[in-house]
């Protein structure tokens, strides 16, 4: 394994140690006046070289040797998209938007969609077995928590039909002009030692597609935990974006805490590349929050966004594969 050295002077001393920074600086040997800007000098080679390195991955944008039983059923996402489209919406709802991820192998907590009556979602919690959370369905409504759209660990069909009611009158009041569809309800998903994530795609003016990571739940942008990258995303890429995030060492376990399954957190995000291959028409993407510990992975939440210009697709890529005949030539 090659290894790369970098030599950097700092003389302290003014006057009396001029003559050891001219000998540096007729060798060509970077110098600096304080210790402080040395350090700033060697992270920035240390992140280009990082970068170098990541870029040189170019990895195809078509996984080859993919098993059958793990490889995406881009059917039903063009169907999707299709009908939604088709239909003057850019919001998918939160059923269609799990549909999606389903597809591409990410697992899902099973959601189930219900007219806006309150006893209707009492009776579909009912057959899903308490706990059960409940969510607002609105296109006009993407970040349901911020409105009061979402209630969790309702224990029985009265605490489903109250949430329910409570939910309703607030949203009407709130946001007048929303279309209310109706509800989701899905079961409470309790996994010991997990830690929320999130991975979410947009496409960015200047570079396209990108993907982000980082630590999820409704304070996500308090924490400001959170790293992008460029897709198309191999292991290593995507293990590089992940340790540039500070919820990378929880991931890693402590005390009592088993390490997370870092396999499926990237599987995950190397499905979300693959998904911005395949599907030109998605403009953003927020699966929110993405819980993970020593089993697996569960998107509870996830909000897609399409556009009929085709923002997204291998196509608008920043980063392309090298052709197979020039791959070869690279050391």
């Amino acid at each position: 394994q090659s290894t790369t050295a970098w030599l950097m002077g700092c003389w302290l001393g003014g006057h009396g140690v001029e003559a050891a920074r001219q000998i540096f600086k007729g060798t060509g040997i970077a110098d600096y006046p304080t210790p402080e800007e040395a350090v700033r000098a060697f992270s920035m080679l240390l992140n280009f070289h990082r970068n170098q390195a990541e870029l040189m991955e170019a990895p195809p944008v078509l996984p080859v040797g993919t098993p059958a039983e793990a490889a995406p059923d881009k059917a039903v996402v063009k169907a999707i998209v299709r009908a939604a489209l088709s239909s003057g919406r850019e919001m998918l709802n939160e059923a269609e938007a799990k549909a999606v991820l389903e597809a591409y192998r990410i697992p899902v907590v099973a959601t189930r969609v219900v007219r806006a009556d309150p006893v209707a979602a009492a009776v579909e919690a009912g057959e899903i077995g308490f706990p059960v959370a409940l969510k607002i369905l609105s296109p006009e409504i993407s970040h349901k928590s911020d409105l009061g759209g979402v209630a969790l660990g309702l224990d029985t069909a009265e605490e489903v039909r109250e949430a329910a009611q409570t939910m309703l009158a607030r949203i009407r009041r709130l946001r007048p002009q929303a279309r209310i569809e109706g509800f989701t309800v899905q079961a409470m998903a309790r996994r010991e030692h997990a830690q929320e994530l999130i991975v979410g795609a947009t496409v960015d003016r200047v570079f396209g597609p990108i993907i982000l990571f980082g630590q999820g739940g409704t304070a996500v942008e308090v924490v400001a935990d959170r790293a992008v990258a460029l897709p198309p995303l191999n292991v290593p890429l995507a293990r590089a974006l992940v340790s540039r995030t500070r919820v990378a060492r929880l991931l890693e376990g402590w005390r009592d805490t088993p390490a997370a399954n870092m396999d499926a957190v990237i599987a995950t995000l190397m499905a979300v590349s693959q998904l911005l291959a395949d599907v030109p028409e998605l403009a953003e993407l927020d699966i929110n929050p993405l819980i993970v510990n020593h089993q697996g992975v569960l998107a509870l939440d996830a909000r897609i966004r399409l556009s009929a210009d085709k923002p997204a697709g291998a196509a608008n890529f920043a980063i392309r594969p090298y052709p197979a005949e020039l791959a070869e030539t690279i050391p």
